[in-house]
């Protein structure tokens, strides 16, 4: 390569690092066309191919790149992040573990191969490494990203405080850390915590997917009647265990009064302990169920709101607007055992909901 292509290259490579590609990639095609065995032209292109999602050129170029050095560890990196994008998990992991062998301090394998892992689904083997990754480099950035979002997905909220801690420190200009400590707060039900947090997150970066959605779901979860849902919901999943026992021994302690103080009390004395939990659970389970769509009219009326709703969410806030006005219809009309009809058949049908569902 000659001075004025070495130029060429330095220009190319400086529009790459502006995450201008498609012009970087207009400069290096050409230099890899005339000289195919240059291997830091070849990791350039595939870089630049990798980094504008075009998923099957960048795998072309990755397979040229092992090739061309087979003991180089980039190169098998580069590799297992084009397989990854063309969706051939099994393959990226294969070219993971190969680039592992030989560099095994390389950290960016670690948080790739974590991505991976996550997006099979082993959120377990996607923490550990992350968590190896951080162990060669304490505050590598996308293994602190992928600690902090199986965290989440683990429900680790502990854990994951301290880590969303750790990270604002150091990345305290980080959308995807916002983002994150957003996601912890909504995991810990607190509304306007995660509320602000997205705020910031979308400020940063406007355009990332999937902030605006969870935006939206911190200003459903700002709903009175969500929040008491959410908190009750949590309730039941982190302290069944007492509530079982609880009511073994309400039940211990009615057949205590039933044998020596109160012969023969009234039904009712039996289940009450049950009934309580029973109305508990169904109104947490109603206020889940129903909350959403009014919340959503309510932000759709608000102008600084109302563009986080797809044209779905519309639609249905239409739909459920006219089932309330028949309920209340009915109501006015039949009084009272229309409405616990209602919630009866409510009752009824969210049970099968959620018994289909783990089928």
């Amino acid at each position: 390569m000659d001075e004025f292509e070495q130029k060429k290259l330095e220009h190319g490579r400086a529009l790459r690092d502006m995450k201008r590609y498609q012009q970087a990639l207009e400069i290096f095609i050409p230099l890899y066309t005339k000289e195919p065995g240059n291997i830091e032209v070849c990791k350039e292109v595939t870089f630049s191919l990798v980094e504008s999602e075009q998923s099957e050129d960048a795998l072309d170029f990755a397979q040229k790149l092992v090739v061309l050095d087979p003991d180089d560890s980039y190169c098998y990196y580069m590799l297992a992040l084009a397989w990854q994008q063309n969706k051939r998990l099994t393959k990226a992991i294969e070219a993971a573990e190969r680039c592992l062998e030989l560099d095994p301090e390389f950290v960016y394998i670690y948080s790739l191969i974590s991505s991976i892992k996550g997006d099979l689904g082993l959120t377990n083997e996607a923490l550990h490494y992350a968590e190896k990754g951080l162990a060669i480099e304490p505050l590598h950035y996308t293994c602190l990203s992928h600690k902090m979002l199986n965290l989440a997905k683990l429900r680790r909220l502990d854990e994951l405080g301290m880590t969303v801690e750790m990270a604002m420190s150091q990345y305290p200009s980080s959308g995807y850390v916002h983002y994150i400590k957003g996601w912890y707060h909504m995991l810990r039900i607190e509304p306007r915590q995660s509320r602000e947090a997205f705020q910031v997150a979308l400020r940063i970066d406007p355009t990332a997917k999937g902030y605006e959605e969870d935006m939206l779901q911190a200003l459903r979860d700002s709903n009175p009647m969500r929040y008491f849902g959410l908190k009750v919901e949590r309730l039941f999943k982190l302290h069944g265990n007492k509530l079982a026992i609880g009511i073994l021994v309400l039940l211990a302690i009615d057949v205590f009064v039933t044998r020596f103080i109160w012969p023969n009390p009234p039904v009712a004395f039996f289940v009450v302990g049950a009934i309580i939990l029973l109305v508990l659970y169904v109104l947490s389970r109603l206020s889940l169920r129903i909350s959403d769509p009014y919340t959503n009219l309510y932000l759709w009326v608000k102008p600084e709101t109302k563009h986080f709703l797809t044209r779905s969410d519309k639609t249905f806030v239409i739909v459920v607007s006219v089932i309330t006005i028949l309920m209340i219809a009915g109501f006015i009309s039949l009084g009272f055992p229309f409405l616990i009809g209602i919630f009866f058949l409510f009752a009824v049908m969210d049970t099968m909901v959620r018994v289909s569902n783990r089928f």
